[in-house]
């Protein structure tokens, strides 16, 4: 059961005041690197819902599609993932898709793709000695200089500072 059936359950009611000031805390909560950052963001793209998202308008069965989209990513964001092939896991057309997604998630399909994979990369600059350019193979990139790219967009940091960072902070 995910934490919206949960909640749910509890006499009917969608909304749980105590349980979305724990969350709210949780999301403000900076952590010391990247890598607490992007998963306690993670966790709260996964359990909040912003006001402004018309989620309740959307059906039961639509929510569990997307999550089970946001699932899916979350397992194989390093394999190239189409809209295509998400519309069949998702038994929804692309336009409705993209759509429900970025109305539950807040980011776009291709944005919750490269935030997977930049969080997955920084675990791997801050626990191996991987090269930068095998680590952008590793988690879906063919180009070293595009990984990079996105990194820096999501981290402010360029990879090899994010590493760097990391060997100064031990």
């Amino acid at each position: 059961m995910n934490p919206r059936q949960a909640l749910t359950t509890l006499k009917a009611t969608a909304t749980f005041p105590e349980m979305i000031i724990l969350l709210r805390q949780i999301a403000a909560y900076r952590g010391a690197d990247l890598t607490s950052a992007l998963f306690y963001e993670g966790i709260m793209e996964r359990v909040l819902v912003d006001e402004t998202c018309h989620c309740s308008q959307i059906s039961i069965e639509d929510i569990h599609q997307i999550e089970h989209v946001a699932t899916h990513i979350e397992n194989y964001y390093a394999l190239q993932l189409t809209l295509d092939h998400l519309t069949k896991i998702s038994c929804m057309g692309a336009t409705k898709l993209k759509k429900l997604f970025k109305e539950v998630y807040h980011y776009t399909i291709t944005e919750y793709i490269q935030k997977q994979r930049v969080h997955q990369a920084a675990k791997l600059l801050a626990h191996t000695e991987l090269p930068i350019n095998e680590i952008a193979r590793t988690v879906g990139y063919q180009s070293a200089g595009r990984f990079s790219e996105l990194f820096k967009r999501y981290a402010d940091l360029t990879p090899k500072e994010y590493r760097q960072q990391l060997s100064k902070a031990k």
